[in-house]
């Protein structure tokens, strides 16, 4: 009997867990207003996909975001914790994937609730939540060989945030040395320049669609200086653009 308690309770746990995960989330993306990015998203999700591809050669993050949001919003209506559920999810997506790589969902779990900036995150209707689950899937991908698994998961954090780009070589260079085999070598390159191609493709077509692609103008800071723009975007010591024009084609 004590047997079957303790199976039943090592089962049950993960998803005890899980549930308390959510709850705390959803509870958290109820509870404060709605601030200006936050009302961008709102505004983005109610436009057609046409009319959001097309918005997407001013605006500085990709679509994959807004397209999700605006499927929630026409399911469910316009509500500050509609537009915050997406990122819920994607946060309570990161902890399974956290679990299938240590098959420890109560260490996962500490661990996530214990970083400030993942769990505020998670309330926010912003694309910080996508691109972390996203992240964390490919590495997870990456480092068990599913290079197909790598391929796609990139494809989607990449229309998540184009920030995940600047972690594509660092990731490359790591799993290159540390593989010797030729053909997975070659399976590595396949699935990395299969997410360069589809980025290219991309930014092409945003410039084909407006000349002033001023949506990507930080990838050209980047580049200007690729050691410090990094710092200069987390710790923002760099100047902040002004938001204005962020909304003038609506």
């Amino acid at each position: 009997m004590n047997d079957r308690i303790r199976i039943a309770f090592r089962r049950g746990l993960p998803w005890a867990l899980m549930a308390l995960a959510v709850t705390l989330m959803l509870f958290s993306a109820g509870r404060h207003e709605p601030w200006l990015d936050e009302a961008c998203t709102a505004l983005y999700a109610q436009l057609s996909w046409d009319e959001l591809i097309a918005a997407m050669a001013q605006e500085r993050n990709p679509p994959l975001y807004y397209m999700t949001v605006g499927l929630f919003v026409s399911a469910f209506g316009l509500s500050d914790l509609v537009l915050r559920m997406p990122s819920v999810f994607a946060s309570a997506g990161t902890l399974v994937v956290v679990w299938l790589a240590g098959r420890r969902l109560s260490a996962s779990l500490v661990v996530f609730l214990t970083a400030p900036l993942i769990f505020h995150y998670s309330g926010e209707a912003r694309h910080y939540s996508f691109l972390v689950v996203f992240t964390t899937l490919s590495l997870y991908a990456l480092r068990t060989s599913r290079h197909r698994w790598f391929a796609f998961s990139g494809v989607f954090a990449f229309f998540s945030h184009y920030i995940f780009l600047l972690l594509l070589p660092p990731m490359f260079a790591v799993e290159w040395l540390s593989r010797k085999d030729k053909l997975d070598r070659r399976r590595l390159i396949a699935s990395f320049a299969f997410i360069a191609a589809v980025a290219v493709i991309w930014f092409i077509s945003l410039g084909s669609a407006h000349r002033s692609t001023s949506g990507i103008d930080w990838m050209k800071l980047y580049f200007q200086d690729p050691f410090f723009f990094p710092f200069k975007t987390l710790y923002f010591f760099g100047p902040t653009p002004q938001f204005p024009h962020y909304l003038s084609h609506l």
